[in-house]
């Protein structure tokens, strides 16, 4: 594609969510540092992913309401290569995300599909409709081994295929002011990420919090996405036991990473979050809903036990696992080939980019 024209950035952005939206940006600023006069769209993103994507973007222009049938669109990293195990689920997921890439292609534009996660792909359908996919692909680069090996026996052709990172690890590491400097060792920040709570989850945290010998300066809780979440009752489950906590409402992606950045340890119910906690090098703890790709993280970064499934999360679980990872264990540290394979996606969207000029 030529400098200058249109780009569309598609992805897991059908609904708000803190880690799609990072990867949008992250995406976006990379695409604009080697073409800055390109015109970089989301064309089917919600208008709030939208809003947040360029909530820190100075001078972002408007959104176009028009398309060229022959537009690139880069999809950004997300979990939505899998099927969930179902055929209802193969066929949601296609029709939002991946028929955008077979449908341009057959007008005759390219795509790149970078940083992704494979999986689970349980049906015939499922591994079907993601083979033509990724097959269609100009290049296919995903974020850890497991998705790798995935994309091998979907038959993507090794020519196509890229090992790097998850985007956000190197997205991090270019903002200005992260990471902080090591804390004053009476000012200790607990952060409380809660997309989805139970009473194991909530049970284990209060346990923890009232029977521990580290005092915390301050809690505090927060969500990672605009609109419902359980962080009102949790907030006022640990006032009823005599914690008090501060509620820090989501505004953007930009303000959940310096929420992230002054906190010491973070215990976490997503994917994401961790991730962006363990890049500023803090002591993350994860109880995920979805283990599946949660779970990858943690075994790539040498700390597989600091992850537990919340669906198996019990209240004297949860308790055991925040002391063994607050208290003693080493803050997460990113092994530097995992840093250098995420700054890769960066390259790679400029060698993909500077084809065909």
């Amino acid at each position: 594609m030529a400098f200058g024209q249109q780009l569309a950035i598609h992805g897991m952005l059908h609904s708000h969510n803190f880690g799609d939206v990072l990867l949008a940006a992250a995406f976006r600023k990379w695409v604009l540092e080697v073409s800055p006069e390109t015109e970089v769209v989301f064309p089917w993103a919600r208008k709030e992913c939208v809003d947040d994507i360029l909530s820190h973007a100075p001078n972002a222009s408007p959104q176009s309401s028009s398309l060229s049938a022959r537009t690139p669109i880069l999809f950004c990293g997300g979990q939505y290569v899998n099927d969930g195990n179902t055929v209802q689920g193969a066929y949601k997921r296609f029709r939002r995300i991946q028929a955008k890439g077979l449908l341009g292609r057959l007008r005759g534009a390219r795509y790149a599909v970078l940083g992704i996660g494979i999986g689970p792909l349980g049906t015939a359908a499922g591994k079907w409709l993601n083979t033509a996919f990724l097959r269609g692909a100009d290049i296919v680069a995903v974020r850890e081994q497991d998705s790798y090996d995935l994309a091998g026996e979907l038959s993507v052709p090794k020519r196509k295929l890229a090992l790097v990172s998850d985007a956000a690890i190197a997205y991090v590491r270019e903002q200005e002011g992260l990471p902080k400097n090591a804390p004053a060792a009476d000012d200790r920040v607990l952060l409380l990420h809660i997309s989805v709570a139970n009473e194991g989850l909530v049970g284990g945290i209060k346990r923890y919090l009232k029977n521990q010998k580290k005092t915390y300066s301050r809690i505090l809780l927060t969500s990672d996405k605009l609109g419902k979440s359980p962080i009102s009752d949790v907030h006022t489950s640990l006032m009823e036991d005599g914690i008090e906590a501060i509620t820090c409402m989501y505004e953007n992606h930009h303000a959940l990473m310096n929420l992230i950045n002054r906190a010491d340890d973070v215990l976490t119910t997503k994917y994401h979050v961790g991730i962006v906690a363990g890049a500023l090098g803090k002591r993350v703890c994860a109880i995920p809903w979805n283990y599946y790709k949660v779970q990858r993280f943690y075994d790539e970064v040498g700390s597989p036990e600091h992850c537990k499934p919340l669906a198996k999360a019990a209240t004297d679980d949860v308790a055991v696992l925040l002391r063994q990872v607050f208290l003693n264990s080493p803050p997460i540290k990113t092994p530097v080939g995992m840093v250098e394979r995420s700054s890769s996606n960066r390259m790679i969207v400029r060698e993909w980019l500077s084809v065909g000029r």
